[in-house]
């Protein structure tokens, strides 16, 4: 009789079947296995430390935080984006603790920055896709960080009036600049008035204006977090596509090499870190090959 009940009970249970929502959510919120909870923590923890070196720190916290993307891609490329998500909210929970909110918010764009990266590089998107989406979606990101930073320090008329003293106080820079490449009058006749004719209609759809604002500011910052991002992660051992390129990062290698090649060696010697440097550059210059060479057997493969 109980083995009958037993497997009355299993039948039962076999047959059952859950309602779409959950089981919607039961495929998304996997169960994390160990290793996957060890590495998202440290890596989180990393993250955690590296934002607390960058607001302590009196010199270096600006390299430090071109290092936290590095971290979250990383997790990605090794554990998947759900991870990364996982090991975000753990990071957002103790910045906030330690720091209060307002570390948050450059933790949540940092973070994000790496795991957009590392998703990209897991599937070896192109890298004018790569920076197009990462200024539009960095853009976006900032905008709403900015319109919420507004709204505590009180209210969007602060923000347009901020907007409004950069443009008055950017305008005589750019007229100098003109001036001195012996350019003043085409910068009074033609191009300063296109300029006060779109900041002006700028001002009246001033949140246009700040979403192009964010523009033209994440445009650098996507391709240098790009480059380091790639660079650190192909450091790593792995193999993402290379940005900018081989035939472009070895000019460059080329270019570094060929400045110091004029300096004799006793002076390397007695500069450990610039002997040290140039060693380094020569074994990147030589992995870069191997793997060159690697993709290249893949391809015909």
């Amino acid at each position: 009789m109980i083995e009958d009940a037993q497997e009355t009970v299993r039948s039962i249970a076999d047959t059952s079947t859950l309602p779409p929502k959950r089981a919607v959510l039961r495929w998304q919120a996997r169960r994390l296995s160990a290793i996957e909870i060890a590495e998202g923590a440290l890596l989180a923890d990393i993250g955690v430390v590296f934002q607390l070196l960058i607001k302590y720190l009196p010199v270096g916290g600006d390299f430090l935080r071109l290092l936290v993307p590095v971290v979250f891609a990383l997790l990605v490329l090794r554990r998947g984006l759900y991870v990364g998500c996982m090991s975000l909210c753990v990071s957002l929970f103790i910045i906030s603790i330690v720091l209060g909110p307002g570390g948050a918010p450059l933790l949540l764009l940092e973070a994000g920055a790496g795991l957009f990266l590392g998703l990209t590089m897991r599937h070896r998107l192109h890298h004018l896709l790569t920076i197009l989406l990462g200024v539009l979606c960095g853009a976006v990101a900032l905008w709403s960080v900015s319109l919420f930073a507004s709204l505590l320090a009180g209210g969007p008329a602060s923000l347009l009036h901020g907007l409004r003293q950069a443009y008055h106080s950017f305008v005589p820079l750019l007229a100098l600049v003109f001036h001195w490449i012996w350019l003043g009058g085409f910068w009074q006749q033609t191009l300063f008035p296109l300029l006060d004719r779109f900041m002006q209609w700028g001002f009246q759809n001033w949140l246009l204006l700040l979403y192009l604002f964010a523009c033209i500011f994440c445009t650098p910052v996507v391709i240098v977090v790009y480059w380091i991002t790639n660079f650190f992660l192909r450091l790593l051992g792995y193999p993402v596509r290379p940005f900018p390129g081989h035939r472009l990062e070895g000019t460059l290698y080329w270019l570094v090499l060929k400045m110091m090649q004029p300096v004799p060696r006793r002076v390397l010697l007695r500069l450990p870190l610039l002997y040290n440097l140039k060693c380094e550059i020569r074994r990147l210059n030589m992995a870069r090959w191997h793997q060159r060479r690697l993709a290249t057997e893949a391809r015909k493969t």
